[in-house]
């Protein structure tokens, strides 16, 4: 199997990534990279979810685009965050989410089924509290 020795490759990386916190300045620099992205709680210093961007704009799209942005409603990551903590699904929760999160990206130059692949590994790793719940299973 030659994915096997990719996912390893991409897998060590993801263990060995830097958490930045959520400026503007590293929202500006989001590439349109495909890849994983993770957002890590500050003080728990838990993963707590890990996501994918698998589309044309990549990484600037899923992370600045949708999750980051208040008028995007339909951000899975965003609307547990808000739910667990009782924000407003809008300005109050990405400032939360800003406020409370470090970020790490992960640009993969693969097949997608890599990125996805990656994805359920680091899932399965970290068992992130607002991925799937049949994830921690």
């Amino acid at each position: 199997m030659k994915s096997l020795p990719i996912l390893k490759k991409y897998s060590v990386k993801a263990s060995k990534l830097e958490f930045q916190p959520i400026t503007d300045e590293l929202l500006q620099g989001i590439t349109n990279d495909i890849g994983i992205y993770i957002f890590k709680n500050k003080r728990s210093k838990k993963i707590d979810y890990v996501g994918t961007a698998t589309g044309q704009k990549g990484l600037k799209q899923r992370v600045k685009n949708q999750h980051l942005k208040p008028k995007y409603i339909k951000s899975v990551f965003r609307v547990k965050v808000a739910n667990a903590k009782n924000k407003d699904i809008k300005d109050e929760c990405v400032t939360f989410i800003k406020r409370n999160y470090k970020l790490a990206l992960l640009p993969i130059q693969e097949h997608v089924s890599v990125i996805m692949a990656l994805e359920q590994v680091l899932i399965y790793e970290y068992l992130p509290k607002y991925n799937s719940e049949t994830a921690k299973t």
